[in-house]
């Protein structure tokens, strides 16, 4: 009775924290959504008003022409002002297929995650290397990996200055591993982190939400590997009739990239802190 009690007093903590976690990542997915409300009023202010107002510009000068007897330039006119109106219709459908559209959408995590290094790698020096393992993962943990490495290179793209940047996700042993892992200023792990900045206590709420853990090991001067666990027996995957449940070591797919990136070594002076 009293290791039952023990065992119930532990189960209600956990579900207490766990109750706390779900609550926190609640107000943060909330930011984000506000952050998301922001960039398309930004959008509908700075795009859309602004063909819409050469629209209105357009029709004036149609009338004016109209009342002039110009009708070749009254014709002129109107072709301008049926392409606006086109453009404002394909801008507006772009708009409606962005909000509906998944970040992974139908082209996975391996290819969504390529499709978003390649952008940053555009606008910055930084050189990517992938290796993304093929991996039939349910959509809300996919979902999960990421934001979790969207965080954290973006953590590495605005505060460590990196000039590369390895994103790894494989099967190893009993886990679904992300690791992620820069050339950077890196910073004390030890040191409670900046007040304001909550990228890395966002990646550890969703790592904690999808029952997975994280650890970031770093050090001045000496860069960041992020590595972010999620044990394939919670995952529930069920193997498809007639196929056999996939090897932990068995052969890699990997993503486009640059292959034969090391892992620098976990020994050494870089501090180690769990989630």
């Amino acid at each position: 009775m009293f290791l039952r009690s023990h065992a119930l007093e532990e189960a209600h903590v956990e579900l207490t924290e766990r109750e706390e976690i779900l609550r926190e990542l609640s107000n943060t997915m909330a930011e984000e959504r506000a952050d998301e409300r922001l960039q398309i009023a930004g959008y509908l202010h700075d795009d859309l008003a602004q063909v819409l107002f050469r629209l209105s510009l357009q029709v004036d000068i149609a009338r004016k022409l109209l009342d002039k007897g110009d009708v070749d330039d009254v014709r002129q006119q109107l072709d301008k002002i049926r392409e606006s109106k086109q453009e404002t219709s394909d801008r507006i459908r772009a708009l409606i297929r962005d909000l509906h559209r998944s970040p992974l959408g139908a082209k996975g995590l391996a290819e969504s995650l390529e499709s978003f290094t390649d952008e940053v790698g555009r606008d910055s020096h930084i050189r990517f290397h992938r290796d993304v393992q093929d991996i039939d993962l349910p959509a809300p943990i996919a979902l999960l990996v990421f934001h979790i490495a969207r965080e954290g290179i973006m953590n590495a793209v605005k505060h460590a200055d990196p000039t590369d940047v390895s994103v790894t996700v494989a099967e190893q042993g009993e886990d679904i591993v992300l690791q992620l892992e820069d050339n950077g200023s890196g910073f004390d792990a030890g040191a409670p982190g900046p007040e304001g900045h909550y990228g890395m206590a966002m990646m550890r709420e969703r790592a904690k939400v999808g029952g997975g853990s994280l650890e970031v090991r770093s050090g001045i001067g000496e860069g960041t590997t992020i590595t972010v666990r999620f044990p394939i027996a919670l995952l529930q995957r069920e193997p498809q009739p007639g196929t056999e449940p996939p090897a932990a070591n068995g052969p890699e797919r990997a993503s486009p990239g640059t292959p034969g990136t090391t892992s620098r070594s976990a020994e050494g002076s870089r501090d180690s802190v769990p989630a």
